[in-house]
């Protein structure tokens, strides 16, 4: 992987060892947690329609609806880390 910030090229994908940054710009942060944000949205969406038009009552649709669920608690976990890093305090 190159760094975006200093250029150098290694295996590396979480810190760079020249320029001791994040080897990603700011910019693609910014865009990953948009992304990170569209997906948590849709997965909401998806949540709510699927207990209005299917419920939970059969074993398909429970499962269905505990796996919709991870996955929002997955995407707003990643959301707030991203924010994190974008934002420190």
């Amino acid at each position: 992987m190159k760094c975006e910030n200093c250029g150098r090229v290694g295996n590396d994908v979480t810190w760079c060892d020249d320029c001791r940054q994040l080897p990603f710009t700011e910019a693609r942060l910014r865009r990953v947690l948009q992304a990170v944000e569209i997906g948590w949205e849709h997965a909401n969406e998806a949540l709510i329609h699927h207990d209005i038009s299917l419920g939970r009552t059969t074993r398909k649709n429970l499962l269905w609806a505990q796996r919709l669920e991870a996955d929002i608690r997955l995407l707003a976990q990643s959301r707030d880390d991203l924010r994190k890093v974008l934002n420190p305090a």
